[in-house]
């Protein structure tokens, strides 16, 4: 696990245009983190494109962090096949019981910013006991904003996933 952020000149020296070229698929999880707390994680997704326009870039984050400049910047930056995964667990009044320290309508604001700058994003919902009232509601705004996808996580340490919901998506 890195302790500090990996700017973009150490990422070029590490990863040769050549090996990114044959990639195709380059995923970017906050499994110890998120990536875009890096200050050059848009610069660095940016790069990946210049060597490879197909490879599939996908991205998961809280979305909390940053602006809504920097998220049309990153929309810009990535290439045509690419999927960034929102981590919004509920609505502005149960999103943050589960994602701590982060702000509802930021991430609705960055959301909005990358999608409206051609940006594929997908919602990502985590169903919990506090949140699972809201799950209707929230495929009917990920529409509305123009998410491509909506998607269950599983939360493996509850074993929760609500039997008795039925939806339709097609967007």
């Amino acid at each position: 696990v890195n302790s500090i952020h990996t700017p973009l000149h150490l990422f070029q020296e590490r990863i040769e245009p050549k090996i990114l070229a044959q990639l195709k698929m380059f995923w970017s999880c906050g499994t110890y983190g998120d990536a875009i707390m890096n200050p050059a994680s848009a610069d660095i997704f940016s790069y990946v494109r210049s060597c490879n326009s197909t490879v599939y870039l996908n991205l998961h984050t809280n979305g909390g962090a940053r602006n809504v400049i920097w998220w049309e910047k990153l929309a810009k930056a990535l290439p045509t096949n690419h999927v960034v995964s929102f981590g919004l667990d509920g609505l502005e009044d149960t999103h943050s019981i589960y994602r701590q320290a982060t702000d509802w309508q930021t991430i609705i604001n960055n959301a909005t910013s990358f999608i409206n700058n051609n940006g594929t994003a997908v919602w990502q919902f985590i169903p919990f006991q506090h949140n699972q009232h809201q799950i209707k509601d929230c495929i009917r705004m990920s529409q509305s904003l123009g998410f491509k996808r909506f998607e269950f996580y599983k939360d493996v340490r509850l074993n929760f996933i609500p039997k008795n919901i039925s939806f339709s998506l097609s967007i």
